[in-house]
């Protein structure tokens, strides 16, 4: 009867934190979310192209080739959302949201696998409100899946192997395979599961049991993950194009050495180098605009680093499996350049994983009349470096111009007002020098505006052989041109795109 009565509180106190982390997890992942990031990325723009293609009912195929290769799974939900509620910024980024607030009570459960209510909640507010989940929330792109897929099938196979059950196998490989359709680097994940499941064979002394779920979990994968493994087997060059566009072997640095013994010593160093960025930070990746303040907090890589050491203090298997994998899961940071802080995501969880191990530890340290005390600065610490996270991410990044460039802050404001102001039987002339008329953010945004080049960059510059009704776009450097404009084409209207921390000009239409 106890039993049932310490059940129930316990299934009481999960389901109230669950509710709690469901709305700390919703606040920082929805509030302004189609105004930060300020822009639509090229990698969003693609997403709502496809979803569009989606909708029109064409044929979408499993790994589409646009920027350099997407799986397409996951961009239905937000096809389902542009059917139900129309399109806009935040329409476009909300189903990727609420993956990111998912992946956080996922995280919350995964932990209670190992550690007790305090831990758990602690560490998983800490993960809550970490600046590289925070923003991976907030950009309409699939590489958000990955850490919740790579979660419930972690989930799934500690409880498989602990029961012996099957059908925890089963399910596991289910979420091993739908990560699979969400980024690239989730490849790695599966072999790690594989590799655990071997040494359970072993351990087991070839178990029958043991033999059965390594074979079920390989077969439900490959199931499950059938039609990105065909693109993979039978159209290596399109999904490897994606691998091969960033290798570090086309940095010119080691392209141009005459053997491999050459090129090792620079793969090395830009290796670490890319490490030392990804857990610092203090390096802008132009692929999404993260790393310019730091990844982790640096007291939680205090905490990280003590429960690493813990780890082989303590010598338990799953936590080697653990670093293991997680050092396995930095390896393409020594063989790709940019992306780095994307590449490098099937460790976050793991990095969390030893902040847990950490504060458990330090739980066990003082005596339980200390806990409260205990619990109380932990939560200081936390709160404190969440609150700094989020004036970080709200205050200083989505000011930041990096920002603003990567996420072609100027060109969305200049197509929202122009869907806003003009008909699409408007032809538009575009002067830029970022962005042509078949960029992915010009095409989802304008996409049934006529778009003609016209800068020196993409197409063939000339004030001449305008047709009205029409209207100019001018870009960044060839916003000059708005005097000679409106010199030769009188009685037009004309629209300024200011950016509001400087008030500098980013873009002019001129409606004529």
């Amino acid at each position: 009867m106890n039993k049932i009565i310490n059940l129930i509180k316990t299934v009481k106190a999960d389901l109230f934190i669950i509710f709690f982390l469901l709305i700390a997890a919703s606040i920082p992942r929805l509030i302004l979310l189609d105004k930060i990031p300020p822009g639509i990325h090229g990698d969003e723009g693609w997403v709502g192209i496809i979803a569009r293609e989606i909708l029109s009912k064409e044929p979408v195929p499993a790994y589409i080739e646009a920027a350099t290769g997407i799986p397409s799974g996951f961009i239905y939900p937000s096809a389902l959302i542009f059917k139900l509620f129309g399109e806009n910024i935040f329409l476009l980024r909300i189903s990727f949201s609420i993956i990111g607030i998912l992946t956080v009570i996922a995280i919350y459960i995964f932990f209670r696998l190992f550690f007790n209510h305090k831990v758990s909640l602690l560490t998983a507010l800490a993960f809550n409100f970490s600046l590289i989940h925070i923003h991976y929330s907030r950009i309409a792109y699939n590489i958000i899946y990955l850490p919740l897929f790579q979660l419930m099938s972690l989930i799934f196979i500690i409880m498989g192997r602990k029961k012996n059950n099957l059908v925890f196998i089963i399910f596991s490989a289910i979420f091993a395979g739908l990560g699979l359709h969400s980024y690239h680097p989730f490849i790695l994940f599966p072999l790690t599961i594989i590799f655990l499941l071997l040494i359970d064979i072993y351990k087991q002394k070839f178990s029958t049991v043991k033999i059965k779920g390594l074979l079920l979990f390989i077969a439900v994968f490959i199931i499950i993950g059938l039609p990105i493994l065909k693109v993979m087997i039978f159209q290596p060059n399109l999904y490897f194009s994606h691998v091969k566009s960033y290798s570090i072997f086309n940095v010119p640095k080691i392209k141009n050495q005459s053997n491999l013994i050459n090129k090792f010593n620079p793969i090395l160093i830009t290796g670490f180098e890319n490490i030392s960025h990804f857990f610092l930070g203090n390096r802008v990746d132009f692929i999404d605009a993260f790393g310019k303040y730091y990844n982790f907090n640096k007291s939680y890589i205090v905490l990280f680093l003590l429960g690493i050491f813990l780890s082989f203090a303590k010598r338990k298997k799953f936590n080697f499996f653990i670093f293991c994998s997680l050092i396995f899961f930095l390896t393409p940071t020594f063989f790709t350049f940019e992306g780095t802080y994307r590449r490098s995501i099937l460790t976050l969880i793991y990095f969390y994983y030893f902040v847990a191990l950490a504060i458990n530890w330090l739980f066990n340290l003082f005596n339980k009349k200390h806990h409260i005390i205990l619990f109380l600065l932990i939560t200081f610490v936390i709160l404190f470096e969440s609150f700094v996270n989020l004036n970080i991410y709200f205050n200083k990044f989505s000011k930041d111009e990096e920002t603003k460039s990567v996420f072609f802050i100027e060109l969305t404001e200049a197509a929202l007002l122009i869907k806003t102001k003009l008909s699409s039987s408007n032809k538009i002339y575009l002067f830029s020098d970022k962005n042509p008329c078949s960029h992915e953010t010009i095409r989802y945004l304008l996409n049934k505006f006529k778009c003609e080049d016209r800068s020196t960059e993409f197409g063939s510059y000339s004030l001449y052989n305008i047709d009205k009704p029409s209207t100019i776009l001018l870009i960044n450097k060839y916003t000059s041109l708005i005097t000679e404009i409106k010199s030769r084409f009188k009685n037009g209207e004309e629209y300024l795109i200011k950016d509001q921390e400087n008030n500098r000009i980013l873009a002019i239409i001129y409606k004529m």
